[in-house]
Parts: C-alpha cells; structure tokens; sequence
C-alpha cells in the first residue's frame, strides 16, 4: 500500500524526568532525583510513536518551539523519521515539564507554557494536500480547528487526541470526516458528562458521530461505535506476566494514540487497532522517557506471547 503522510498537531516539550521518593500526598516534601532531559510533549510522543512503529506512514508534525533547544528537538525527531518542516521556531523558551514519578510508578506531569503556547506559522501548513490522516492533539485552538477545516469533506480520517487544550464537544457535530476522539476516563467525563463505566444505556446518550476510544491505561481501553452499535472492550496487559516492570505511566496515552492511528491507517479494523495500540501502550508502561515508544517487533512480540498465552481479552457488546 503506497502511504501519504500523516499530519500531527500538538505541542513539543522539554521534559525533565525526576524520579520521587515515595507517594505524592498533599502537603509534604519529598526527595527527588532527576533521570533525564529530553524530548517530550504529546505533539512529539505521539509522531515518535507513529514513526517508530511505520515510518513510510512519514508522520509530519505541526508545533511550536523555541530557539533555546531548537537544533535539539529538530536532530532528535529527524533521527526518529519525523518530518520537521511544519515546525515553527520562535525567540521564546522552549516549552518545559517536569514529570514526577513516583513510588508507585504514577506520573504526575507540571507544565510550564513557552514557545509551544504560539500558533504555528499558518502559511506552513496550509498546503497538507499529501494527508493521508490528520491527528490533532493538545495544539491551540486556532490551529486545530484551521486543520479540521482544510480538510473537511475529504477522504482522510481525523483522530482528536486534544486533553484539555482547545476542545469543545460541540465540535464533534461538524466534523464529516470519519474521525475517532481518544480522551481518558476522565477527559471522557468532562467531554461527555457521564462516567464511561456507566450503564450502556447512559452510552447510548453520546452525541458523537465519531468514534470514541477510552484509554483506561491499567483497566485497559473502551471503543463506542455508534456507527456500528457496537462497545468494545480490551483488557489491560499485565506486563509483569511478560518478564517487564512497570516504571511510570507517562506518554502511555500518546503512545496508544500514535499506534492506534497508525495501525489503523494499515487495517482499517477498529478491534485489530486497539489490540495493538493497548499493547503499545503497556509496554511503553516499561519504559522511563515520556517519548520512548516501543518499535513495532516489540508489539507484534509481544502481542503474539500475548494471544498464545490468553494475557489479554477482548469483548464486543451491542448498545
């Protein structure tokens, strides 16, 4: 199959990865050691996600950066196979996080705006006529909605992956593209206004013509079709049974976005793109750096040991 490309608009950080001595509970200090420096954001987690698992999908990414750690951030993600010629540099700092993990392996993420709180160069990416799929993540809000209308009408799928960034329901009624939104349990709250693990007579509520997969990160992930009338249902990968140790859940819902667009662009098969995208995202659950995907041997590895070992299950329900 001869691949176009696949446009991703989010932000790109540097993330700063402090490993904490304990749990987090209000009020106290703690002890920290910082792990790493690095590449980050979900803008850049998930086209390193994409490339890694497929690079002729050629993931072509839209942000924002700063001079400070420009040639950085532009080495590391053309040494990923991500094309950088939408990236906008700016006089500003760059972007930072700092990724707390603690002793239990949780991530707790403090964001410090910079350069990628800029709108991209419009005139940059205005001409995306080679899309194959467009995947629009925590970018602003002028930016995201100027990328759904270029391509609106035409015969290439938008996945929303936009946290709390721009992103209002209300937008989802005027998208004609096939489109999927993959938020977590508690996005998917603020989005919808009920808890996903309701009753699915309160799903059957959504108003939504697009797609909407849950990522549920260690209960797993949740597909509502309403084209289809179909819930369907991913356990979660117990990566222990792998011979794996879990060392924090930062970027697991970007790796499962990236996997999950790009095997779909491959299958067009809902059920066989969360499989694989729940275990991408499980394995990245081994990995310390927010942007260290696994690479495709590794999923499809672990995905076969997997299946033969009945490690993970999945259910399909009608509404």
């Amino acid at each position: 199959m001869m691949f176009l490309a696949i446009y991703i608009a989010g932000r790109v950080n540097i993330d700063t990865i402090v490993e904490v001595d304990d749990i987090f509970l209000s009020g106290r200090k703690y002890v920290g050691r910082v792990i790493s420096e690095c590449i980050g954001g979900s803008g850049a987690n998930i086209a390193i996600a994409i490339a890694r698992f497929n690079k002729k999908l050629n993931p072509k990414l839209i942000a924002s950066i700063g001079r400070d750690y420009a040639d950085y951030i532009l080495g590391v993600l053309s040494s990923e196979g991500v094309d950088t010629s939408k990236i906008s540099i700016y006089s500003y700092m760059s972007g930072r996080a700092y990724v707390f993990i603690d002793k239990r392996c949780e991530a707790t993420i403090v964001t410090i705006p910079g350069a990628n709180e800029y709108p991209p160069d419009r005139d940059r990416y205005m001409d995306i006529s080679d899309a194959n799929a467009l995947v629009v993540a925590n970018i602003d809000r002028a930016t995201a909605l100027s990328l759904m209308s270029i391509v609106r009408g035409l015969d290439k799928p938008i996945f929303l992956d936009p946290g709390k960034s721009w992103f209002n329901v209300d937008y989802l009624n005027s998208i004609e593209n096939k489109c999927f939104i993959l938020p977590n349990k508690y996005e998917f709250k603020e989005i919808f206004g009920i808890d996903v693990d309701r009753y699915l007579q309160d799903i059957q509520a959504i108003d939504s013509r697009c797609i909407v997969v849950v990522k549920l990160g260690a209960e797993g992930a949740i597909a509502i079709d309403k084209n289809s009338w179909e819930v369907i249902k991913v356990s979660p990968l117990d990566i222990e049974e792998l011979g794996l140790k879990a060392k924090t859940t930062a970027g697991c819902g970007d790796v499962f976005t990236g996997v999950f667009t790009a095997r779909y662009l491959e299958s067009r098969d809902i059920v066989d793109s969360i499989e694989y995208a729940s275990i991408a995202a499980g394995l990245k659950r081994s990995k310390i750096l927010p942007s260290d995907a696994p690479i495709r041997e590794e999923i499809e590895d672990a995905l076969t040991s997997a299946r033969r070992r009945g490690l993970m299950s999945i259910t399909i329900r009608k509404l």
